[in-house]
């Protein structure tokens, strides 16, 4: 079986560290992504999933540019990237929503939503 890649960029490090565990859990190999720098790097890689914040290092912006940035990164290596993004600002969410709207390989939760049932769904 070959091995999936999941990149993970989350600003608080407990939920970073929780996602990794959740996509470890469903074989993937997590990358975990504390800056700007270290995610241009791991998504200069093929990967199969992104789980990140939508504003990842601009906390409390209503900003989805980083994800936005991700995903079209993301997408040039793999056209069959999945991402989940969230954000705990109800206004990023909707900026997410609306932008992603069409696109059946982004999923935008309002908070981490870490039920294993829920990533592996959408991750299987």
């Amino acid at each position: 079986m070959t091995e999936r890649r999941a990149v993970i960029a989350m600003h608080n490090p407990s939920l970073r560290e929780l996602m990794k565990v959740r996509m470890e859990m469903l074989d993937y190999d997590p990358i975990s992504c504390t800056n700007a720098d270290e995610l241009r790097t791991a998504l200069s890689t093929p990967t199969d999933a992104l789980v990140m914040d939508l504003n990842f290092e601009r906390p409390g912006a209503v900003d989805d540019e980083p994800a936005r940035n991700a995903y079209a990164s993301a997408v040039t290596l793999n056209q069959n990237v999945k991402m989940v993004a969230v954000s705990g600002k109800a206004e990023t969410v909707s900026l997410g929503r609306r932008t992603f709207e069409d696109n059946d390989h982004v999923e935008i939760k309002s908070n981490v939503d870490s039920s294993y049932t829920f990533l592996s769904e959408f991750f299987a």
